[in-house]
């Protein structure tokens, strides 16, 4: 599931946990301030998150107390597949914005099938880190939002989506990128815009 966005994967874990209360764990653990369960329980992708409660979450993994489970997460998101379990190509945003090596977490939704002939085609893995270091101060610094104490606004449950989320230059910056688009919006229309988007911002925290 870390590798390769595995739903099969995510709904067994997603059961085994007890469905929300994975989600209301997480959210006292973490100290998330704007996740919230999904309405439908068996939905796990309608969790609602904001990128401040993302980049809490890739904090805690980089200085997660119990080592073995840090390092197990962040190698394998390290070892990111450019294909996805159900054929999508999941090397958009960070995988093609930014040079490797990095360690990604993708998210897309409201796409349907991979169409006939859109097939992913695997690519070269890029370079494996030997091992996982605890990220330097910078990891939280630079750009970080400011704390939200609002609510999120009304879900919508509609629009596709991609999200692109990772550690890059050598685990120093965590860089989130999330993206909505109209319903009929065009996968590679998508993917194309998302890794537009992801080389700016990319390009502006690296001037800071």
């Amino acid at each position: 599931m870390l590798r390769s966005s595995d739903d099969d994967a995510a709904n067994d874990f997603w059961d085994r946990g007890g469905q929300i209360a994975v989600i209301d764990r997480m959210v006292l653990k973490l100290e998330l301030q704007d996740t919230r369960r999904p309405a439908n329980p068996d939905f796990w992708g309608h969790t609602a998150f904001t990128a401040w409660d993302i980049l809490r979450i890739y904090r805690y993994l980089a200085d997660a107390p119990n080592d073995d489970f840090r390092r197990f997460v962040l190698d394998n998101i390290g070892k990111s597949t450019s294909c996805a379990t159900d054929g999508r190509d999941q090397y958009f945003g960070i995988p093609r914005a930014v040079h490797p090596p990095f360690r990604v977490k993708q998210g897309w939704s409201a796409f349907g099938d991979v169409p006939a002939g859109g097939e992913c085609q695997p690519a070269a893995p890029h370079a494996e880190r030997p091992g996982v270091g605890t990220p330097a101060a910078s990891t939280s610094a630079a750009a970080s939002p400011s704390p939200r104490t609002a609510p999120p606004a009304d879900l919508d449950l509609k629009s596709r989506l991609l999200h692109t989320t990772g550690m890059v230059d050598g685990d120093q910056k965590i860089l989130i990128v999330l993206a909505l688009y109209p319903r009929t919006t065009p996968w590679d229309d998508a993917a194309a815009k998302i890794t537009s988007v992801t080389q700016r911002v990319y390009a502006a925290g690296s001037r800071r």
